[in-house]
């Protein structure tokens, strides 16, 4: 447990606060830091913020992150993947309408926009905890959920909004189903979890073809329960 408070600490100091729009919001995180960092049990607290409307997400975030590096005795500071996801996820909590990037074009000519990495993101977060069988797993489900039915995935169009509706589906299949210890549940949460971190780190150019696997899996995955 130690262990877990040093890390979230490690995460909150470092966390980019100035790059916050207003005092209020400023005001706001460092509520969040100090009541998390003064609490007794970190998952605990986390799962009660993640509770917070508007807050699932960034706690996920958080708890997944703290998870990680705690079992990275190596690591020595939250990436600057990480950081950006909570800081655009701690914004959404706010209110704070973050910049969609269009389909077609992305920053930096690199891999994806915003949205598709927080949503590649969170699909790996889920298909870790899965695969571990850990606790924090059913909130992964519900943050990961939440994301896939959300507007701003909606709003990048194409193959991105096509695939988020499918995993929407196929998620709430193995939760109304108690499916979650499934091996064929594992089994595609693994490619299609893969296959869409490699299509949202793709530039928009070169992405043709990279998820029609995927969207082919989760458009007939009721034949593999059948």
């Amino acid at each position: 447990m130690a262990q877990q408070q040093d890390v979230l600490a490690t995460i909150l100091e470092s966390f980019p606060v100035a790059e916050l729009s207003t005092d209020e919001q400023q005001q706001t995180f460092l509520g969040i830091k100090n009541r998390l960092l003064s609490a007794t049990d970190v998952q605990e607290e986390l799962k009660t913020l993640f509770k917070v409307n508007g807050f699932s997400d960034f706690a996920a975030g958080l708890l997944w992150v703290v998870d990680r590096m705690a079992q990275s005795p190596g690591a020595t500071g939250i990436s600057m993947e990480d950081e950006t996801l909570l800081l655009a996820s701690f914004r959404r909590a706010l209110g704070e309408q973050v910049s969609q990037p269009s389909p077609a074009g992305s920053s930096g000519g690199g891999g994806g926009g915003e949205v598709e990495m927080a949503l590649a993101t969170a699909l790996e977060r889920f298909a870790e905890a899965v695969q571990g069988g850990t606790d924090d797993r059913d909130t992964f489900h519900v943050s990961l959920l939440g994301m896939a039915e959300g507007p701003e995935i909606q709003a990048v169009g194409d193959e991105a909004a096509q695939f988020a509706g499918l995993l929407a589906d196929f998620l709430k299949y193995i939760s109304d189903n108690q499916l979650l210890d499934d091996i064929r549940v594992i089994n595609i949460l693994s490619n299609t979890s893969s296959s869409f971190s490699q299509w949202a780190n793709t530039p928009p150019g070169g992405r043709s073809g990279l998820l029609e696997e995927s969207l082919s899996l989760l458009k007939d995955f009721r034949s593999q329960f059948e």
